[in-house]
């Protein structure tokens, strides 16, 4: 009797048969046996001591007897379901058998491929073995002395493999295991999928590789329907993991085992029909008319039934939208005001809010930025605050008004507007101390009296200096300083100097001869006290538009406050 490592290497060279024959594009039919058959026949352990000549009726010939008769029985057993489990005898001679075709294999061939094996089996393994096993391309057939799975029937496994490799080994395995795991999932499951494959069954495919031309991988996977779900997991799952512990990179392979079956391939050996998912269950019929004489009334019945279904899957719709935004809305108001409660400060009522600022009205608008609007407000005891008013499109959300809270909070400076209090309810609100002087900015931007551009162009530079420091300050280096600081906001971003050459400029302002030095060209915008659209003005008037670098003027806001229109630089 061949060893086990003799029968593999038998395997693998009708595998290498087996690849020249697809290679060179002979088909098989679905009946042809494309693996050839596999035998498992156990010896039987030594005797550890010599025994009398056994009699005709010795229980060892009782089982075998009883296995030959259930051999016969297993074809037209099987045959109609593709599955068979029949036992014969009592005791020590009782002998069980199993036969299981392949889940889409046709009653006909079932039963052909069992009659093979049946004899096959009987005429290899009558050697005494009370336990073997024999595998086709199309069927499986064994017997033992008990039913149950035996740790050796749960254990065993053989491989057979393709010799030829891959085009993308890595993408192969990685297929290969997520195809497989999702077809021992749909068999564990154990419901027939479709009217012409049976129960724990699954076949399908998946692409490893789009350029090579073999680069689909077919797989199928089947348990005995004898075993449990959790045997037939078990099983598939240790078959899995064996191909490619021993036949990693390779082109396809098979697994053979007493419970469960496991094979891919890179070429087609099952109807990819049964890929396709089962169709729909057919309609039922419409109901008769009232008369009883048989006429359906399909007109009428779509007449009523597409608006009315219709009408409520869109209320539904709007229903959901309208409870969810209402939650959201809900969860957001709550957790606001938990949110807000860290930072030390007044949670001042919004109808207060509302009444100091006569409900928000534009008389008490004092200006606009892109958190929202600031309006003044007089509270009951006679204060003046300042109530900046998020707005509902702002691009500012929850976070970034916290953010402002905290900063807010924690600041303290003579020349920054204290925060007062806070509102959450309904509305996001910041309660500042109103300053009847305006905002610092007003005297920071170059005071609606003087602008640096102008000055420089018109030679009077020095101007732009406050009055009070005349005498006290170096004139070239001022100048010096307004002429880095027009360079670095020239229009032309490739016209402004880079950081080494403005600390060049600074610190060492003789060090470039004047020819080298480039004269500043227009800034980007600029704050034209006394413009009136574009063009150079006379000083003095009270215009605050800003004019931006084509000479357009940008509109500004009540509180004379500009709205920046950006260039790219």
């Amino acid at each position: 009797m061949p060893t086990p490592s003799m029968r593999c290497c038998s395997m693998r060279l009708a595998f290498a048969v087996l690849a020249v024959i697809l290679s060179s594009g002979t088909r098989l039919a679905l009946g042809q046996s494309i693996i050839p058959k596999y035998l498992d026949c156990p010896s039987p352990p030594p005797s550890p001591a010599p025994s009398p000549p056994p009699s005709n009726t010795t229980a060892a010939t009782k089982f075998h007897d009883n296995v030959l008769r259930l051999l016969d029985a297993l074809p037209s057993s099987t045959a109609t379901t593709g599955f068979a489990s029949l036992s014969r005898g009592d005791g020590g001679d009782r002998a069980f058998v199993r036969s299981l075709c392949r889940g889409d294999v046709p009653a006909g061939d079932c039963k052909t491929c069992v009659t093979n094996a049946a004899a096959e089996l009987n005429r290899n393994c009558s050697g005494g073995g009370r336990q073997a096993g024999i595998w086709y391309e199309n069927c499986f057939l064994s017997y033992s002395d008990t039913n149950a799975s035996a740790g050796y029937e749960q254990t065993y496994r053989q491989e057979l493999y393709n010799r030829f490799n891959a085009s993308d080994t890595d993408a192969f395995m990685r297929t290969y295991y997520a195809l497989m795991n999702r077809l021992s999932t749909r068999a564990v499951a154990g419901e027939p999928e479709s009217p012409a494959t049976a129960p724990m069954f699954a076949t399908g495919q998946a692409v490893y590789d789009t350029n090579a031309p073999n680069g689909t991988m077919y797989g199928l996977v089947q348990c005995a329907r004898d075993r449990t779900a959790a045997e037939c997991k078990q099983c598939l799952q240790t078959s899995v993991a064996q191909l490619p512990h021993c036949c990693y990179g390779h082109q396809g392979g098979v697994v053979l085992g007493y419970n469960c079956y496991l094979r891919v391939e890179i070429y087609t050996y099952y109807d990819l029909a049964l890929d396709v998912e089962p169709p729909p269950p057919a309609a039922a019929p419409l109901p008769l008319n009232e008369e009883g004489h048989g006429k359906k009334k399909p007109d009428m019945i779509l007449a009523v039934a597409l608006p009315v279904g219709t009408a409520l899957f869109i209320v539904g719709i709007l229903v959901t939208i309208f409870m969810y935004k209402r939650k959201v809305t809900q969860q957001d108001d709550s957790s606001n005001e938990e949110d807000i409660g860290f930072v030390d400060l007044e949670q001042i009522n919004l109808r207060l809010l509302r009444e100091a600022t006569e409900n928000f009205s534009q008389e008490n608008k004092l200006g606009m930025g892109g958190f929202g609007e600031v309006f003044k407000g007089t509270l009951q005891t006679g204060e003046q605050i300042a109530v900046k008013r998020l707005s509902k499109h702002s691009s500012q959300g929850f976070h970034e008004l916290k953010n402002e809270l905290v900063l807010a909070a924690k600041l303290k400076h003579k020349n920054l507007a204290p925060l007062k209090g806070v509102c959450v309810q309904q509305e996001k609100l910041l309660v500042y101390e109103y300053m009847p002087n305006g905002s610092l900015d007003t005297f920071l931007f170059v005071c609606g009296l003087v602008d640096v551009w102008k000055k420089w162009r018109t030679g009077l530079a020095v101007d732009v200096v406050d009055a009070s420091l005349t005498g006290q300050y170096p004139e070239s280096e001022v100048l010096n300083c307004l002429e880095v600081g027009l360079l670095c906001v020239q229009e032309n971003p490739a016209d402004r100097p880079d950081a080494s050459a403005v600390v060049l400029l600074l610190g060492s302002p003789n060090s470039m001869p004047d020819e080298a030095r480039r004269e500043p060209s227009r800034p980007a915008f600029f704050f034209g006290a006394g413009e009136s659209g574009s063009g150079d003005a006379a000083e003095g008037g009270s215009s605050r538009d800003a004019l931006i670098g084509d000479g357009r003027s940008a509109p500004s806001s009540e509180n004379v406050m500009t709205i920046s229109d950006f260039q790219p630089r």
